[in-house]
């Protein structure tokens, strides 16, 4: 893994946006003198390409504002995985960055489900990969609602409010 130092001496770090910028010229065209440095992955984060490895940017903000890599996992706060600024990341685990997440996911409010017997949305929530029941509702918003309560309660690094 590079060390600060011989990343310094590459990258030019940009607080305010979470970026970096070429100091060199590097092997790809793309990667030249005062370019922005990386690209978007398949899976929509930021990483750029330094001695034949890909390093994820938000990791290297990380590194570039504390002076050492982080240890473990880290989160975007706001969820937006290309929000690299300091102040949107935070040392976290797997479940507690799993515990933030958006409302909505593939145009379903998350915590709901229809219940065909019932003939109601239900909402839960999962605690320690234990799926708990939170009720029956007659609307998509009120199942929604009560999920987003229990939230608050049970997934302290979620960043979801009712």
């Amino acid at each position: 893994m590079p060390t600060l130092l011989e990343l310094q001496a590459l990258l030019r770090y940009s607080p305010s946006e979470g970026a970096f910028y070429w100091l060199v010229n590097h092997r790809h065209p793309k990667a030249r003198i005062g370019l922005r440095a990386g690209r978007v992955n398949a899976l929509g984060r930021a990483q750029i390409g330094i001695e034949g490895k890909q390093l994820f940017v938000h990791r290297l903000v990380w590194l570039f504002e504390t002076g050492a890599w982080p240890t473990g996992m880290l989160d975007h706060i706001n969820q937006n995985p290309l929000d690299n600024r300091f102040a949107n990341l935070r040392e976290s685990t797997h479940t507690l960055n799993a515990q933030n997440q958006a409302a909505v996911r593939c145009g379903k409010l998350i915590g709901t489900s229809w219940h065909k017997r019932q003939n109601k949305y239900i909402a839960s929530i999962k605690v320690a990969g234990v799926r708990k029941h939170l009720g029956y509702f007659d609307t998509e918003q009120d199942a929604h609602k009560a999920y987003l309560q229990a939230k608050q309660t049970y997934h302290p690094a979620g960043t979801l409010c009712p």
